[in-house]
């Protein structure tokens, strides 16, 4: 500082003097937000726990048939539908709990590849090779031990000729909303 000009220094202290200003405003408008925002907010220190069941379970099956004739895939369907209806009542679930779903229908082709005389591909065609008709079944249910148990079971159907894919069943907790009410009321501080 010995070797400074007067100049440099009063250059100096402006500089320092406007920092210095500057850094003032910036955590005077910051200090203001923080402490505006406090009274409007919730605030819990603590913590609180409790285990709790599903208390609901939705669970989906999918079931198809494949015919060239879309009068008697509808006609099969028809059967594998009253085939599912009938298990699921016979394992115990009400005919409230379950619906089924609109069917889908879908024409399927395959590919008819030509060849020449010499075994090189010379022409190829799509060829209509039948309607696939799929409908699911939706299962909602409070009774969780049983539509698991169900939705495992369900596989027995191939053995009548229904052919069946089981979704995995989906749990929920419908009281949540009031586990959280109750959760914060609890919560040590």
């Amino acid at each position: 500082m010995k070797n400074l000009s007067p100049h440099a220094l009063i250059g100096l202290s402006i500089v320092l003097a406007v920092a210095i200003f500057s850094l003032a405003i910036l955590l005077s408008a910051n200090g203001r937000y923080f402490f505006n925002n406090q009274k409007s907010d919730i605030s819990v220190t603590g913590s609180a726990s409790k285990n709790f069941t599903s208390d609901l379970v939705v669970w989906h099956g999918e079931f198809l048939k494949h015919h060239m004739d879309l009068k008697e895939a509808y006609a099969l369907m028809k059967e594998d539908k009253e085939t599912i209806r009938e298990f699921l009542t016979s394992k115990g679930i009400a005919e409230s709990d379950f619906t089924f779903l609109s069917i889908e229908i879908d024409k399927k082709y395959k590919t008819k590849n030509h060849f020449n005389s010499e075994g090189d591909l010379v022409d190829r065609e799509n060829v209509f090779d039948g309607y696939e008709l799929t409908q699911q079944v939706s299962v909602k249910s409070a009774d969780v031990n049983l539509i698991f148990k169900v939705s495992n079971e369900v596989t027995e159907l191939i053995e009548k000729d229904v052919y069946i894919k089981s979704f995995s069943p989906k749990y929920y907790y419908t009281k949540l909303g009031e586990l959280k009410i109750e959760k914060f009321g609890n919560a040590e501080t």
